[in-house]
């Protein structure tokens, strides 16, 4: 009797839960019909007409030394009379332009520069409103107005400065980023109900430790559930208080080489379910490394599907993950097209300058931070090998100083890396590159490298910036160190014309990734290109 009440019971709790409803999941525009294409493009809208284009200008070259904070009074005295566009090829230096202007309405300046640009109206510094774009007070007489261009990288300057109704503008610039907070549009979506603006990606924080980070359009609180069988999912964590849309979940104390899965849910509605392998004891392992994704969505999606099948234990990303970093749009893609190789295996992104782009104000990277990991710089042992991550990008000009380099002797000098077999200097900006023309590599890199290879017994120096792939192998006294630059992932390619100097090993201008297979004193490195084909095979021993 008291076992059939119980079955009775448990039939009844059973018939009495709700169905949960699969989520939607967020797709990049490139991934869209036509027809939905057009229906966001729509709702978009079109450009309104510039109030002004802001064509002449006086110009001038920045002082020395040259440093990211500036007054509106710092406008060097030499100038000269411009029209844009203008650029011109003076890396880490500031170019300057001023002109008069009369506003009769408060108007959206729209600025087009290369790096990026900080505005002076009236003699005081204007915050952005949105990325790129400014809003000036109207004037009661012609008032000085003032970019000054950061440029970081060979040609730099301004390429365009267009004034807009401020209502309209706003509006219309805002809907560009259509999947930030408080704008979001798909075509593909009912507003009324929630979707995964990011599918969960894995980030790892010790063996046993992973960071599993998921973004829905909903803060309601959510949980994620895992275990040993699809079937079975018996674990729970519980997330109340997520940041924002960010929704960050620690797995701990798994099994080591062990496959998990896993599922979000939230609410009424569930995602997919989801897998995790942990690595196995053995010594032996395999990552895989590129740079430069960078808007190239279709390309950087097959490549990490590759990824994925080589079952790696993790994958690094070398910087200019994307192409425009003060978009969210551009984030929520970069993780879409992520998503094969980061749902299964923890990703170690590398920033670059473009993941900066539209942040000139104070040169904080915010949606890196946000939706990828707050610290820039950091590092990590894995089994025999120690990485280090760097950003020369956290400051104008750009360099490795202060906090950064105190904190990089640190750990040139840890036990650690004095006892790991191999040593990876992770850095966007390589100090030698040839396959992009006029471009031979920064020097504050090179300088730095150069110093440091032999007494601290660097092995790899792994970079993006040049999209292509190049290697080359130099000796510092009795320590050889390998330059490889994979910046193929995703973004434009590099024309045929290279510089003539410095003369690398190996160029090859092609979209790809590096996989690299460490046994003990032996490292096999394969450049993985499109449809898997192999572009180049070498095996590096010490």
């Amino acid at each position: 009797m008291r076992l059939t009440i119980v079955l009775i019971l448990v039939i009844i709790a059973n018939s009495c839960r709700k169905e949960l409803q699969q989520i939607d999941v967020y797709t990049p525009a490139v991934f869209l019909t036509e027809a939905q294409q057009t229906a966001l493009q729509t709702w978009q809208g079109e450009q309104p007409l510039a109030k002004h284009s802001l064509s002449s200008w006086q110009f001038a070259l920045g002082s020395l030394p040259e440093q990211f904070l500036a007054v509106a009074t710092d406008f060097p005295e030499q100038d000269s009379l411009i029209n844009l566009p203008h650029r011109i090829n003076y890396p880490n230096r500031s170019i300057w332009y001023k002109t008069r202007i009369l506003l009769d309405t408060t108007q959206l300046l729209v600025v087009d520069a290369d790096d990026g640009a900080q505005v002076f109206f009236q003699g005081e510094q204007v915050r952005q409103a949105l990325p790129n774009a400014f809003s000036l007070r109207s004037t009661s007489d012609s008032a000085l107005l003032i970019i000054r261009v950061l440029n970081n990288a060979l040609k730099g300057g301004l390429r365009k400065a267009e004034l807009f109704p401020l209502a309209e503008g706003l509006t219309y610039f805002g809907r560009k980023d259509y999947t930030a907070p408080g704008i979001f549009h798909s075509p593909l979506h009912n507003l009324t109900q929630r979707m995964l603006l990011a599918e969960p990606y894995i980030q790892q924080q010790t063996p046993e430790k992973y960071l599993l980070k998921v973004v829905s359009t909903s803060s309601e609180p959510a949980s994620l559930v895992y275990g040993l069988q699809e079937q079975t999912l018996d674990n729970l964590l519980s997330e109340d208080a997520p940041i924002g849309r960010m929704f960050n979940f620690i797995l701990q104390d798994l099994l080591p080489a062990t496959t998990y899965y896993y599922q979000f849910r939230q609410g009424d509605f569930q995602s997919e379910v989801y897998t995790l392998q942990t690595p196995q004891k053995k010594e032996n392992f395999s990552f895989t490394a590129w740079g430069d994704s960078q808007g190239g969505w279709p390309v950087f999606r097959e490549l990490t599907a590759s990824m994925r099948a080589t079952a790696s234990d993790f994958s690094i990303g070398l910087g200019d993950l994307v192409a425009d970093g003060a978009q969210h749009t551009q984030w929520l893609d970069f993780l879409y097209a992520l998503h094969p190789v980061a749902e299964s295996q923890p990703v170690f992104p590398v920033i670059g300058n473009h993941d900066y782009d539209g942040q000139y104000d104070d040169l904080r990277p915010v949606l890196y931070q946000q939706y990828i990991r707050e610290d820039t710089y950091f590092s990590w042992v894995y089994k025999n090998c120690y990485f280090i991550a760097l950003d020369p990008n956290e400051s104008f000009p750009l360099g490795i100083s202060g906090k950064q380099l105190r904190w990089l002797e640190a750990q040139l000098a840890s036990p650690e890396w004095l006892a790991a077999d191999w040593r990876f200097l992770l850095i966007h900006q390589p100090p030698y590159s040839q396959g992009w023309s006029d471009y031979h590599g920064d020097a504050f890199i090179r300088d730095l490298v150069e110093e440091k290879a032999a007494t601290a017994k660097i092995d790899f120096v792994l970079s993006g910036h040049s999209h292509c792939y190049e290697r080359l192998s130099k000796k510092f006294d009795n320590q050889t160190t390998h330059f490889l630059i994979m910046g193929g992932a995703g973004g434009g390619l590099e024309p045929p014309l290279s510089s003539e100097y410095p003369l690398m090993d190996t160029i090859i201008k092609a979209h790809h990734y590096g996989l690299f297979e460490v046994a003990g004193s032996k490292i096999k490195l394969r450049i993985i290109g499109l449809n898997n084909q192999i572009l180049d095979d070498l095996t590096f021993t010490k």
